[in-house]
C-alpha cells in the first residue's frame, strides 16, 4: 500500500512544480498605448461594464473593484451600466459606477495604500490566505489597469497560489487572463 502511495505523490509533486508562460493580448485587440516618461498613467474616460476576455466568458468591469465596495452592493454586477475612472490627482483615484445615466457608487482609491502607479498602468495587489482544510497556501491577485491605442481599458490580471497539499506536496498555481472595456464616447 504505502509502495502504491509513493507512485501516487511523484506525479503530484512534479506537478506542483509546473508554471505556464504569460500568453500574449490578443492579436485581435488594438496594443497598449505609449505611456508617459513619468507619472501615473492617465486612465481617464468612461467605460462599458461588460468586457471581453482573452479566456471564453464575460467579465464585468465592477468585479476588480468589489474588494472596495460593501458587499450588498454587487449582488449582481449587471446593474451597473458604465464605469467612469478618473485621472490620479493629488494620489487619489476616483472610480465611479453608473446605473441608468446615474451615479449609483463612487470609490475612491489612495496611491500607497489602494494601488501602485506607473507610467504604464495603475496596479492594485490584493494577497491573503485561503481557507482550505487540505492545504496551507498564499493567494495573491496581481490586477494591472492601462489603456489600448482604440480607447479601450485593458486589464492584465494575474493570479498565482503557493502553497502545501496534505502537509507534504508543494505547488504552485499561476493564471493569466486579459480583459478589454471599450470606451463609451459621448455623441453631442
Amino acid at each position: 500500500m504505502m509502495r502504491y502511495m509513493g507512485l501516487w505523490l511523484l506525479p503530484m509533486f512534479l506537478l506542483g512544480c509546473v508554471s505556464t508562460e504569460k500568453p500574449e493580448i490578443p492579436p485581435a485587440w488594438a496594443k497598449s498605448m505609449s505611456s508617459p516618461k513619468q507619472g501615473c498613467i492617465d486612465l481617464s474616460g468612461t467605460y462599458h461594464n461588460a468586457g471581453e476576455s482573452s479566456g471564453t466568458r464575460k467579465y464585468y468591469l465592477s468585479q476588480f473593484f468589489e474588494y472596495f465596495i460593501p458587499s450588498s452592493a454587487f449582488l449582481k454586477h449587471a446593474w451597473v451600466d458604465n464605469i467612469k475612472l478618473s485621472n490620479v490627482h493629488e494620489g487619489k483615484f476616483t472610480i465611479t459606477f453608473n446605473s441608468k445615466d446615474k451615479v449609483a457608487y463612487q470609490v475612491t482609491w489612495l496611491q500607497g495604500k489602494d494601488f501602485t502607479c506607473q507610467a504604464q498602468y495603475i496596479q492594485k495587489e490584493v494577497s491573503f490566505m485561503p481557507s482550505n482544510p487540505l492545504a496551507i497556501a498564499k493567494h495573491t491577485s496581481i490586477t494591472a489597469f492601462t489603456k489600448a491605442e482604440d480607447g479601450a481599458l485593458l486589464v492584465d490580471d494575474f493570479d498565482k497560489e503557493t502553497g502545501v497539499a496534505f502537509v507534504v506536496i508543494p505547488y504552485q498555481e499561476k493564471h493569466y487572463k486579459y480583459y478589454r472595456y471599450p470606451a463609451i464616447t459621448n455623441t453631442p
